[in-house]
C-alpha cells in the first residue's frame, strides 16, 4: 500500500508538471554606473552598459497583498544576457543579498531600497543606488510574450562641491 501511494503521488507530480506550459524568456541585466563631478558628462559615459556575470534571484509575483515565492537564480553571461524558462506568470527580481526579503515584504518585485542616507553632506555627494525593471511593473510571461526582461542597476555618484 506505501508504494502505491508513493508511486501516485510522483505520477500526480510528473502530470501536474506536464500541465504547466513554460515560455523561453530572454533578458539583459545592465548597469548604469557614473560619477559626476561639476562638468557635465558626456551622455556616453550615461548609458547603460551590459552587467557581466551578475547573478539576481527571479521572484514569482504573487499580488500586493502577498508574498512573492522564489522561483530560481538566473546569471548574466560575457555580454549581460541570460535566459529562462517560466511558467506564464508576473516575475520580478531581487538581489543576492535581499534574498531573506521575499518572505518579509509583500508585493515584492524589486529588490528593496535600503533606507540609508544616500547624502554625504560633508563631501557634498549624493548617491543613487537602485535597481529597475523594463516594464515599471512585475514582468508578465504567457503565451504572448514579447520583448525582453531589462534589469537595470544604477549606481551613481553626484558630486555637488566639486568644480
Amino acid at each position: 500500500m506505501k508504494k502505491q501511494t508513493i508511486l501516485l503521488i510522483l505520477l500526480l507530480l510528473v502530470i501536474s508538471n506536464f500541465g504547466q506550459d513554460l515560455v523561453k524568456v530572454k533578458g539583459e541585466i545592465q548597469l548604469v554606473s557614473y560619477y559626476q563631478g561639476g562638468m557635465e558628462l558626456p551622455e556616453e559615459y550615461k548609458k547603460a552598459k551590459p552587467n557581466l556575470n551578475k547573478s539576481l534571484i527571479i521572484v514569482k509575483y504573487n499580488g500586493a497583498n502577498e508574498y512573492s515565492t522564489y522561483v530560481t537564480i538566473i546569471t548574466s553571461d560575457s555580454n549581460g544576457h541570460f535566459e529562462i524558462e517560466l511558467p506564464k506568470g508576473k516575475y520580478g527580481f531581487v538581489t543576492i543579498n535581499q534574498k531573506s526579503k521575499i518572505k518579509k515584504q509583500k508585493g515584492l518585485y524589486l529588490p528593496v531600497i535600503q533606507k540609508e542616507p544616500i547624502t554625504d553632506i560633508s563631501a557634498g555627494e549624493a548617491i543613487s543606488d537602485y535597481w529597475s525593471l523594463n516594464s515599471g511593473q512585475p514582468f508578465e510571461v504567457g503565451k504572448n510574450t514579447k520583448g525582453k526582461m531589462i534589469i537595470t542597476h544604477y549606481h551613481i555618484t553626484i558630486c555637488y562641491l566639486c568644480p
